[in-house]
């Protein structure tokens, strides 16, 4: 991009509209930048670009030449491309542009902090919150120089606190979504920092905290309706006791369904197990209800809910814990045979060992073949990180050493008192935060 006849171009189209320099430069970026724009001396970003030509009431074609032009739409093309791979779970697809770019000699600052950003976010997305973390943190020392530079490091915090929300940090979350709300410029992204801000206080089980911060949001944003807000404005409802919100909950499902939000509508589907888990003889009608819907989805190929593969799998898991409890084996072997398909096509480490450890689980309850049974538990301990200590290691470990044939002894009692008292409360799906909605980025 040629910065000085760019410049010329600008202050010539600005003094023949009789708009000063300090219009011009208003909400776009400072007095003192846009003189260094037009002087030459510093390089606008696309979307500066983009709202230099708003302001002046001309096209981009009109300002540069064609090629520089359609680089700049290109990249925002790329851009929007990475974002659709990613949230489509096409993540090759999302590498590859991102690599591509990075080697691009003329991207600008601005486009770059959006790349790492996007980077981020497809690493959290893979669950490597460790490098998305250092992404956002190298991005963070940036200090911004205008409003989409904002932008960006206000969506960094966002996202940040949407990792330390799912890493269990709640106070780390909630000072992000602060620094986050500090300065967000953007009415859209402000909604979803005070809507995950929410999600973090329900998560903790600090309701009321909760429920001013969807206050704020209904505040701002006047007969607005979203069923994820709604949502969670009746999970809070139930988490205080108030089980008259179960049945709201049922009906809002059509509307979840219908909106094509397939995500929350499967987080209605395993709030309705936790809840039968919780107390069976009440809930336990939802029982049914569930597994009917789940029986129509594997029998649908089309299946419509393929883009949240992931939730099913657990919804599935859930409902196979549920049903090995109750000894109803056929059930459990059935929606087994349909997890362990979905299993291939998983990159979730931990879901992985989950469902070959319930196929293990299974196994012990239809056959005798202790070898098959250690195959299966072999398989899921190979899921998990070797280096890793967990709960969960320790679990197949111990249905590892369970088939051995050990008389017992004060470690093996020991060891069993331990595992009877984690089973339950570390290998189950049904965790709060899994039912409230998914945070916004």
């Amino acid at each position: 991009m040629d910065k000085i006849l760019l410049g010329n171009r600008v202050r010539e189209i600005r003094k023949k509209k009789n708009i000063t320099l300090k219009e011009l430069a208003e909400g776009i970026c400072s007095i003192g930048k846009m003189s260094y724009i037009e002087n030459g001396i510093t390089e606008p970003s696309s979307e500066e670009i983009e709202l230099i030509c708003k302001k002046l009431e001309i096209s981009s074609e009109d300002l540069l030449p064609k090629s520089e032009s359609i680089f700049l739409n290109e990249i925002k093309l790329i851009f929007h491309e990475i974002e659709n791979s990613i949230e489509l779970g096409f993540y090759d697809r999302a590498k590859k542009h991102i690599s591509d770019l990075k080697t691009n000699q003329e991207i600008h600052r601005r486009d770059l902090l959006e790349l790492s950003y996007l980077e981020a976010l497809l690493a959290f997305e893979e669950e490597k919150y460790i490098f998305s973390m250092e992404l956002l943190e190298n991005l963070l020392t940036n200090k911004p120089s205008n409003s989409f530079e904002y932008l960006t490091i206000s969506k960094a915090y966002n996202l940040l606190g949407i990792i330390y929300n799912e890493l269990g940090n709640y106070n780390k979350s909630i000072n992000m979504y602060q620094q986050a709300l500090d300065i967000c410029n953007n009415r859209q992204l402000e909604f979803k920092i005070l809507f995950n801000l929410a999600i973090c206080q329900a998560t903790r089980g600090h309701t009321s905290d909760a429920r001013i911060t969807i206050g704020l949001i209904q505040n701002k944003r006047k007969n607005f309706r979203y069923p994820k807000l709604t949502y969670l404005s009746f999970l809070l409802n139930v988490i205080d006791g108030d089980y008259n919100s179960i049945e709201e909950i049922f009906d809002l499902r059509n509307e979840l369904f219908e909106s094509k939000d397939y995500d929350t509508f499967l987080r209605t589907q395993m709030f309705f197990v936790y809840m039968a888990d919780k107390d069976p003889k009440t809930f336990e009608r939802y029982i049914s209800l569930v597994d009917e819907f789940i029986t129509d989805q594997i029998n649908n190929t089309s299946n419509n809910l393929k883009i949240s593969s992931r939730l099913t799998i657990q919804l599935l898991q859930a409902l196979i814990s549920n049903y090995l409890d109750k000894k109803e084996i056929i059930k459990a072997e059935t929606l087994l045979d349909y997890v362990l398909a979905l299993t291939l096509e998983s990159k979730s480490e931990k879901d992985n060992a989950l469902s070959y450890f319930l196929k293990a689980k299974l196994m012990e309850e239809t056959t005798s073949n202790k070898e098959l049974q250690k195959k299966w538990l072999t398989r899921s301990i190979n899921e998990l990180k070797a280096s890793e200590y967990s709960i969960f290691a320790g679990i197949i470990y111990y249905e590892l050493a369970s088939l051995e044939d050990t008389k017992h002894d004060y470690w093996q009692l020991a060891s069993e008192n331990f595992y009877k008292s984690m089973v339950k409360k570390h290998l189950n799906t049904l965790r709060l935060s899994v039912i409230l909605p998914r945070a916004l980025y």
